[in-house]
């Protein structure tokens, strides 16, 4: 199969997005697939150096957009500007960036970010980038204390936002435990099962189209089809409901973080 960026392992992702995003699943055996598929890597959620690699390679698939610069106004300012609320009373430095970015919730630095796409791409990088920012954009504008705890701060004296930040990646997109695909084509390992939709009438174009490409490439003789129909996608979907009732309930900021 060509044309695959991601593999995801998390087990309730037919429930999240089937019928709602996609007419079509594919289960593989996990270990005959990474067997089978050598060039994978799984995501570190956590590890920063690994979000801004590649150009941001990660960043840009989490958030679905063809490039940063996209994404940084809106979504990368909330992210930050809650990294840096989790971090408050940590150091004088991180009472001081809550204190002067609270007015615009981290919208300039993000902005000024998303112009960086390639150029700030590890953490150190990234914190020699923010130290700049901040003085260039900040320094000088506030009370005495402030504009001297700005003025003072070193590159590593950033790396509480850095951790926050990708804490709060991980904390938005770890459960989604995914893999990125390094190779043009994947091998589809045997007794891996194909979902597909089954909501169409018998005599319909988007059944007879089904039906022919299961014949054309002959994917039934390879691999087990399923074909769900309503019923039963409403009674997964609902226990997919309950069971992120029952995270949420547990953790609450995760909600707040993309409600």
């Amino acid at each position: 199969m060509k044309g695959v960026r991601g593999i995801s392992q998390k087990g309730d992702v037919i429930a999240h997005g089937f019928g709602l995003m996609r007419d079509g699943f594919l289960k593989m055996p996990g270990a005959a697939f990474l067997k089978a598929n050598p060039k994978i890597r799984r995501i570190d959620y956590t590890d920063i150096d690994s979000l801004l690699a590649n150009r941001w390679e990660i960043l840009t698939r989490l958030y679905s957009i063809a490039s940063f610069k996209d994404y940084a106004s809106e979504q990368f300012a909330t992210v930050f500007y809650e990294a840096l609320a989790s971090a408050k009373d940590k150091s004088d430095l991180a009472d001081t960036l809550h204190r002067v970015l609270r007015h615009e919730g981290g919208h300039g630095l993000a902005e000024d970010l998303g112009k960086q796409a390639g150029k700030v791409d590890t953490q150190a990088s990234f914190e020699k980038w923010l130290r700049d920012a901040v003085s260039k954009r900040y320094g000088g504008k506030f009370d005495a204390s402030d504009n001297e705890t700005i003025a003072k701060a070193k590159p590593k004296d950033y790396r509480f936002v850095t951790d926050a930040i990708a804490g709060q990646i991980d904390d938005l997109y770890g459960r989604e435990r995914e893999w990125i695909v390094d190779q043009d084509e994947i091998v589809i390992p045997p007794r891996s099962v194909l979902f597909i939709k089954d909501n169409y009438e018998p005599d319909s174009d988007e059944e007879k189209e089904i039906r022919s490409r299961l014949k054309r490439y002959g994917i039934e003789r390879r691999y087990r089809v399923r074909r769900i129909a309503d019923k039963k996608f409403r009674k997964s979907m609902k226990r997919f409901m309950q069971n992120m009732a029952a995270y949420y309930a547990k953790h609450p900021e995760a909600k707040r973080r993309i409600g």
